[in-house]
């Protein structure tokens, strides 16, 4: 967006002369400004000599006021970009001579300061230097192919460990996790194919990815030290239908999954194969909670009904009946239940 504004330039403006000039994110002028006007919600541009001097935004929203900034070189190219939120600098961006970025820095309140510095060659970044917040650093190496395409990325930092590899016809993703690395590969369309994850350069899980028509119908995740592979298949609008687990190639467990019409669950069935256990998951209409049903041989085992992650009670059954209920507020167990026959028969209260 920024660069499009570089068609400014042609503006004809009185040598030593600065003129304002509202326009849209395009670049396109509709009105000359008098240099104490401030449009809300607009963009405005300054020149000289007709040279692009600065775009500015001005904007509104949640009680905040921001200022978005550009600033252009000579070149015509831009230098130094910034976000102002109710005056206080909140984000930095400098470029170098050629319009590729120098550095960027995040500014959080509090007075933390995330830092990316970048480094080039042939206009292609070759490295980046990371500095979160917590003065954590660690960096990001590119390797590119003839083409230009990108082959490799790397992230290190302090913690990490393991070795990179080279692909042919793949896109490589290096990713910095506190097990090791991940790497992420990429097909020729640029989609995902798969992931790999190491731990002391040893590879741990494989994750592969397939498509159909743009959407991703299918995930395989394998770990191989535990002879497990895990299959999912995705419905055409992008929600998982079925996941099966297997072990030494034989099926285990295979869960199928149902939707409400705003696509959020509805209910998970999940059956162990070679038993008669089932789970059932489901959503309940009228309070937006969840209730999980266990069962064995078809005979009701427990039952665990939750309002909330912190707020639940567990049912446990026996030959069928209820025997104890556990209840849990916020996230702590608050009373127990004892039942025989369908009475009570004893309750405790804990502070």
């Amino acid at each position: 967006m920024l660069l499009s504004l570089l068609s400014l330039m042609g503006i004809q403006a009185t040598a030593q002369e600065v003129k304002y000039f509202k326009s849209d994110a395009f670049g396109n002028l509709y009105g000359e400004l008098a240099e104490n006007e401030i449009p809300i919600n607009d963009y405005w541009v300054s020149t000289e000599k007709q040279k692009l001097l600065e775009l500015r935004k001005i904007y509104s929203g949640t009680g905040l006021i921001g200022v978005h900034t550009a600033e252009f070189n000579a070149n015509g190219s831009i230098s130094r970009e910034t976000q102002f939120i109710d005056d206080m600098l909140s984000l930095e961006r400098v470029f170098n001579d050629d319009g590729t970025i120098s550095s960027e820095r995040e500014f959080i309140p509090g007075g933390a300061v995330r830092e990316i510095i970048y480094r080039h060659k042939n206009r292609k970044i070759i490295e980046k230097e990371i500095t979160d917040e917590q003065g954590v650093k660690s960096s990001v190496g590119y390797v590119y192919g003839f083409d230009g395409r990108l082959l490799e990325a790397r992230e290190s930092g302090s913690s990490s460990s393991g070795a990179g590899a080279s692909y042919a016809n793949e896109t490589s993703d290096w990713v910095k996790s506190s097990t090791g690395f991940i790497v992420t590969k990429y097909n020729s369309d640029g989609k995902m194919a798969g992931r790999e994850y190491f731990f002391n350069q040893k590879l741990q899980t494989i994750e592969e990815f397939s498509y159909e028509n743009e959407r991703i119908m299918h995930k395989k995740t394998s770990i191989p030290a535990a002879l497990t592979i895990i299959e999912v298949r995705f419905n055409l609008t992008g929600q998982a239908q079925t996941e099966e687990t297997f072990i030494d190639a034989k099926l285990v467990e295979k869960s199928e999954f149902e939707y409400f019409a705003d696509m959020s669950l509805k209910k998970k069935i999940t059956r162990a194969e070679g038993t008669v256990a089932l789970i059932e998951v489901f959503k309940n209409d009228a309070d937006a909670g969840e209730t999980e049903k266990h069962y064995e041989n078809g005979v009701l085992t427990m039952v665990i009904e939750r309002k909330s992650k912190e707020d639940y009670f567990i049912e446990t059954y026996d030959s069928g009946l209820l025997v104890v209920t556990v209840f849990f507020l916020d996230g702590r167990k608050s009373k127990e239940q004892f039942w025989k026959n369908g009475s009570l028969i004893k309750e405790r209260i804990f502070p």
